[in-house]
């Protein structure tokens, strides 16, 4: 989990790492602009945008994995499949374009009227440069962005939060011996979080009538410590 930086300088291409970025600032950016032009229109030209930004999106989340993905050197040959590469983009744009447009259609109102909330569970790993994925940390970093894009545009009805957790003790960690040492040693509270404690800071987001764009950290403190 902890061995990002190395992962990053000797076993990925640089060149190609900077292209994922560059990439998916362009169409994260794409998708903000058509986002907003779907906030000013109505009816069909509303629908419109709105499936515009939503491949944009799905095109941006694709591209930015996928050259992520040829940027891993890992020191054997490694070939794609052209038909599952071009599925693995439609299916990308596929859910991207239906999700959009449902919550803010369907889910939205439903929401404003019940004066709801929306929390999504991202990672440490979006916020800071911790994880074994570059993949992983995008999507995670995306989801945190996108808390805030969503916020603006469904408040004062609807709140939408985020929780970001840092190492969790569960079945699947309990190998990760090597991070749960580095946490005992470097984090404030000398531990990773228990799955209950995750839940109750997700049930504070919820439950705040004031609190919308925001990403609660549930770390230990351990994104004090550089």
């Amino acid at each position: 989990m902890f061995r990002v930086f190395s992962c990053l300088t000797e076993e990925h291409d640089w060149h190609l790492v900077l292209l994922a970025g560059l990439v998916c600032f362009l169409t994260s950016l794409a998708a903000i602009l058509l986002f907003r032009r779907a906030g000013a229109a109505r009816g069909r030209i509303r629908a419109f945008w709105l499936l515009a930004a939503a491949a944009a999106a799905g095109c941006g989340i694709w591209a930015t994995h996928f050259i992520a993905v040829l940027a891993y050197q890992p020191g054997v040959s490694v070939h794609y499949d052209t038909k599952l590469t071009i599925l693995s983009l439609v299916v990308a744009v596929a859910a991207v374009s239906t999700s959009g447009p449902l919550i803010r259609e369907a889910a939205a109102p439903a929401l404003a009227e019940t004066k709801g909330s929306i929390v999504n569970v991202t990672s440490l790993a979006g916020i800071r440069e911790v994880g074994s994925s570059v993949p992983y940390a995008c999507s995670k970093a995306a989801t945190n962005h996108m808390t805030e894009l969503v916020a603006k545009v469904l408040g004062p009805d609807v709140r939408v939060n985020a929780v970001a957790p840092g190492l969790v003790d569960t079945p699947r960690s309990a190998t990760w011996e090597a991070a749960r040492q580095h946490y005992r040693q470097v984090a404030p509270m000398q531990r990773g979080a228990t799955a209950d404690e995750v839940a109750d800071a997700v049930l504070y987001v919820a439950g705040s009538p004031y609190m919308t764009g925001e990403v609660l950290v549930i770390d230990g403190g351990y994104r004090l410590v550089r």
